[in-house]
């Protein structure tokens, strides 16, 4: 490869306004500990991603607006620094890198290097949405998840899914709450073992107790962020049980016009409320932290690629880059089953 390339960076510095910027990175003289790499594909966040270009208010205090999005990188290493171990020139990895042709990042920054391999094309677009796996697998690992519990995920985007797909997998009675009919029945895809219509809640209160024999949700994973669902989650859970929010409760909406700690919801019940989406990423001996993103990732492409966990499901569309913009139009359209899409970098030539 040139030691000088052109690359593209997909930027929203305005609402609904994507642009991809050319930058020039260089490869001669890479860091001693850095890794230079070409994208080959990159999966969608929608939730994260869509506020973004919606214009949403930010997440952090600090910043006014985020330009660059995405965070689910499938690339390929082109060069490796001097002192750079475990990577060369080919190898395929994960990392966190935003939408953008080719990247350097230090080599601390790379979440895992696939197995060395023949990989299909379908494959790697399976394996690009690991780390949106990942989401709802560091939620159930903060709730505590057990086998045999009762799981409820109210909200079933991409997010909402992949909670049913990982929860199913590990042995948690799953049920999915949505207002529209495609999203509850491609929940069956992913194993939940019933689904409700979350807008009629009466009968979906004795529903429930003859579904879980009485028991009750143990945990509620919430994967929208309405205040309505906010409100669903805290109603479905047991006493004793707890809610993981996976989603950002009111961040489009105004002030609810109910409590949302009403005392007779969440004190009475004794609830445990738990704000999920962090996970350590240092490098660490197990024995003092377990569960880290490098651990989990490589757990969970493990999965992806037995095919124990139903990526393929979770892709709607194949898209090049450049049709970034037109993706998230779709997306926010709520377009009737559609989830997330997987953009192809290599080889794809912008539209003229």
């Amino acid at each position: 490869m040139a030691t000088v390339v052109e690359t593209r960076v997909a930027r929203i510095e305005a609402p609904c306004q994507v642009r991809f910027e050319r930058e020039t990175l260089v490869l001669e003289g890479l860091g001693q500990h850095e890794v230079a790499a070409e994208t080959l594909y990159t999966a969608i966040s929608p939730g994260s991603e869509l506020a973004v270009y919606q214009g949403l208010a930010p997440l952090r205090a600090d910043r006014t607006f985020s330009s660059v999005v995405g965070h689910c990188n499938l690339a390929q290493v082109v060069a490796v620094g001097e002192w750079v171990r475990g990577y060369r020139p080919g190898d395929l990895i994960l990392t966190l890198e935003s939408h953008r042709s080719h990247f350097v990042c230090g080599v601390e920054d790379v979440l895992l290097k696939l197995p060395e391999r023949e990989y299909s094309q379908q494959q790697l677009i399976e394996v690009s949405t690991t780390y949106l796996f990942h989401q709802a697998y560091g939620a159930l690992l903060r709730g505590s998840l057990k086998p045999g519990q009762y799981v409820g995920v109210v909200g079933l985007g991409t997010l909402g899914q992949a909670t049913v797909a990982v929860a199913s997998r590990f042995g948690a009675r799953v049920f999915g709450f949505s207002g529209r009919a495609s999203a509850r029945a491609k929940a069956t895809q992913f194993g939940a073992r019933g689904v409700f219509d979350k807008r009629h809640d009466k009968p979906l209160r004795s529903a429930l107790r003859e579904a879980t024999s009485g028991t009750g949700i143990d945990l509620v994973v919430l994967a929208a962020g309405g205040w309505e669902d906010w409100k669903l989650a805290l109603e479905l859970v047991r006493p004793g049980g707890c809610v993981c929010v996976l989603a950002f409760p009111g961040r489009s909406e105004p002030i609810p016009p109910f409590n949302p700690l009403d005392p007779i919801l969440f004190y009475r019940k004794q609830l445990d409320l738990i704000a999920c989406g962090y996970t350590p990423d240092v490098e660490v001996d197990p024995r003092d932290i377990r569960f880290t993103i490098r651990r989990n990732s490589a757990y969970l492409l493990d999965l992806i690629l037995e095919g124990e966990l139903p990526a393929q499901h979770l892709v709607s569309a194949l898209e090049p880059w450049h049709r970034l913009g037109a993706v998230y139009e779709r997306m926010a359209a709520r377009e009737d089953g559609f989830l997330t899409t997987v953009l192809k970098w290599k080889g794809e030539q912008e539209d003229d």
